[in-house]
Protein backbone atom coordinates (compact mmCIF):
# COMPACT_ATOMS: atom_id res chain seq x y z
CA UNK A 1 0.00 0.00 0.00
CA UNK A 2 1.36 3.65 -0.85
CA UNK A 3 0.79 5.97 1.72
CA UNK A 4 1.18 10.10 0.35
CA UNK A 5 3.22 12.11 2.26
CA UNK A 6 3.68 14.67 0.11
CA UNK A 7 1.21 18.27 -1.11
CA UNK A 8 -2.08 17.23 -2.05
CA UNK A 9 -2.80 19.23 -5.25
CA UNK A 10 -6.67 18.35 -5.46
CA UNK A 11 -7.45 18.96 -1.89
CA UNK A 12 -10.33 20.70 -0.68
CA UNK A 13 -9.58 21.90 2.15
CA UNK A 14 -7.73 25.03 3.16
CA UNK A 15 -5.94 26.88 5.89
CA UNK A 16 -3.51 29.77 6.93
CA UNK A 17 -1.53 31.17 9.75
CA UNK A 18 -0.73 34.75 9.02
CA UNK A 19 0.47 37.88 10.76
CA UNK A 20 -1.19 40.67 9.84
CA UNK A 21 -4.57 42.21 9.79
CA UNK A 22 -7.97 41.63 8.35
CA UNK A 23 -9.28 43.82 6.53
CA UNK A 24 -12.88 44.10 4.47
CA UNK A 25 -12.89 43.40 1.02
CA UNK A 26 -14.21 45.95 -1.79
CA UNK A 27 -17.96 46.07 -1.97
CA UNK A 28 -19.57 44.61 -5.10
CA UNK A 29 -16.00 43.32 -6.45
CA UNK A 30 -15.26 39.76 -7.52
CA UNK A 31 -11.72 40.81 -7.71
CA UNK A 32 -9.53 42.84 -5.80
CA UNK A 33 -8.90 46.15 -7.54
CA UNK A 34 -5.88 46.62 -9.33
CA UNK A 35 -4.48 49.12 -7.36
CA UNK A 36 -5.02 46.74 -3.97
CA UNK A 37 -2.90 43.85 -6.10
CA UNK A 38 -0.32 46.21 -7.02
CA UNK A 39 -0.02 47.96 -3.53
CA UNK A 40 0.56 43.94 -2.01
CA UNK A 41 3.17 43.84 -4.18
CA UNK A 42 5.15 46.65 -4.25
CA UNK A 43 4.64 46.27 0.19
CA UNK A 44 5.70 42.72 -0.81
CA UNK A 45 2.92 41.40 2.01
CA UNK A 46 0.72 37.87 1.23
CA UNK A 47 -2.79 38.11 0.41
CA UNK A 48 -5.25 35.44 1.74
CA UNK A 49 -9.14 35.31 1.68
CA UNK A 50 -11.47 34.55 4.26
CA UNK A 51 -13.40 31.41 4.60
CA UNK A 52 -16.38 32.05 1.99
CA UNK A 53 -18.86 30.37 4.50
CA UNK A 54 -19.17 33.01 6.70
CA UNK A 55 -16.57 36.19 5.92
CA UNK A 56 -16.47 38.60 2.86
CA UNK A 57 -12.99 40.19 4.47
CA UNK A 58 -9.44 38.86 3.66
CA UNK A 59 -5.69 39.08 5.33
CA UNK A 60 -2.81 41.14 4.41
CA UNK A 61 -0.03 40.28 6.59
CA UNK A 62 3.30 37.69 5.73
CA UNK A 63 3.23 33.70 6.36
CA UNK A 64 5.36 32.59 9.82
CA UNK A 65 7.50 30.89 7.99
CA UNK A 66 8.39 34.33 6.41
CA UNK A 67 9.92 35.58 8.83
CA UNK A 68 14.53 36.08 7.74
CA UNK A 69 16.60 34.02 9.71
CA UNK A 70 18.91 37.46 10.03
CA UNK A 71 15.56 39.12 11.67
CA UNK A 72 14.52 38.95 15.53
CA UNK A 73 11.00 38.44 15.61
CA UNK A 74 9.96 41.27 16.92
CA UNK A 75 11.23 43.14 14.17
CA UNK A 76 9.84 41.14 11.86
CA UNK A 77 6.37 42.26 13.53
CA UNK A 78 6.76 45.58 13.62
CA UNK A 79 8.08 45.79 9.79
CA UNK A 80 4.67 43.88 8.72
CA UNK A 81 2.55 46.20 11.05
CA UNK A 82 4.06 49.09 9.26
CA UNK A 83 3.80 47.91 5.71
CA UNK A 84 -0.26 46.43 6.41
CA UNK A 85 -0.59 50.22 8.00
CA UNK A 86 0.66 51.98 4.77
CA UNK A 87 -1.33 49.24 2.65
CA UNK A 88 -4.50 50.69 4.34
CA UNK A 89 -3.49 54.58 3.40
CA UNK A 90 -2.65 53.95 0.34
CA UNK A 91 -5.67 52.05 -0.26
CA UNK A 92 -8.31 53.66 1.89
CA UNK A 93 -9.22 49.87 2.95
CA UNK A 94 -10.89 49.25 6.19
CA UNK A 95 -9.77 47.58 9.05
CA UNK A 96 -12.03 44.55 10.62
CA UNK A 97 -9.04 43.32 13.31
CA UNK A 98 -5.70 44.98 13.78
CA UNK A 99 -2.38 43.56 13.72
CA UNK A 100 -1.90 40.13 15.46
CA UNK A 101 -1.86 36.39 14.10
CA UNK A 102 -4.74 35.16 12.13
CA UNK A 103 -5.89 31.82 11.24
CA UNK A 104 -8.50 29.93 9.51
CA UNK A 105 -9.48 26.75 7.52
CA UNK A 106 -12.08 25.06 6.32
CA UNK A 107 -13.42 21.55 4.02
CA UNK A 108 -15.02 22.37 0.81
CA UNK A 109 -16.09 18.84 0.40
Amino acid sequence: MKIRTAFVSNSSSTSFCIYGMEIEDPKDSYRWPEKWTDTLKQLNLYHQCGNPNYSDNSFIGEEAIGCPDDMVFGDWKKDIQQRCAEFVEITGAKIINDCGWHEDSWYDG
